[in-house]
């Protein structure tokens, strides 16, 4: 989780860079506009980029979106049954996909400002998002889904 973290750290440090060195270009530019510099790409670039770097409070904004109070870590240890740590080590796996998800999202979003993005490209890394925010607070998702077919977990 820890390295996972830190490529996002990385990431977004990257793509704050890209943004600032596109708006550098697009100031020295001493030719016209054309429609190959937009603002929008370096500005949305900087965004992605910030989301990035505090990715632990992009994470919390996206998890009270859909739940109250999301604590998508704080949950005790399964009973001690015999599947207890299998499925503990499961949801930890479902949490580290979840965590590797919304980062992809993340990015596929800021790739949106390139020439090749377009609205294929920020659907697709909201899915990832949101996809990844449901996967991190696995617990709480499962307990929605069960609360809402009548299930009780």
């Amino acid at each position: 989780m820890r390295l996972v973290t830190a490529v996002a750290y990385v990431s977004g440090f990257v793509l704050i860079f890209k943004g600032i060195f596109a708006l550098k270009h697009m100031g020295e530019s001493r030719t016209m506009m054309s429609r190959e510099h937009g603002v929008m790409g370096p500005i949305i670039q900087l965004v992605i980029g910030a989301a990035l770097i505090y990715l632990p409070s992009t994470i919390r904004v996206g998890m009270s979106t859909f739940w109250t109070e999301p604590h998508p870590f704080a949950y005790p240890e399964p009973s001690s049954g015999q599947w207890a740590q299998v499925t503990l080590v499961c949801f930890s796996a479902v949490q580290l996909f979840g965590m590797i998800a919304v980062i992809r999202g993340l990015l596929m979003m800021g790739s949106t400002s390139g020439h090749r993005g377009g609205q294929a490209s920020l659907g697709r890394g909201l899915t990832h998002f949101i996809g990844g925010i449901f996967c991190l607070n696995i617990y709480q998702f499962i307990q929605v889904v069960m609360g809402t077919i009548g299930v009780s977990y």
